[in-house]
């Protein structure tokens, strides 16, 4: 989920305020030089990267593929 700030003071201060406090509890996914996802999060106070979907194990990409599957767009 995401939100569109379209004021620029108030995005940054929005920004400022919840960036640190975000990464504790949620990742943020950014590109890598070669133009893979990396999610990038803190644990332990220490900033971590993992280049594959953390906490995702084989059960789930099998449930992932068999939704993606089925015709459900309306739904989304």
């Amino acid at each position: 989920m995401g939100v569109i700030i379209n004021d620029d003071e108030l995005a940054k201060q929005l920004h400022g305020a919840l960036s640190d406090d975000l990464l504790n509890q949620a990742y943020e996914v950014k590109l890598s030089d070669n133009g893979k996802l990396q999610w990038h999060t803190i644990e332990d106070d220490k900033k971590v990267v993992y280049d594959s979907e953390p906490r995702v194990d084989i059960s789930d990409h099998v449930w992932l593929t068999i939704m993606s599957w089925l015709p459900i767009d309306w739904l989304l």
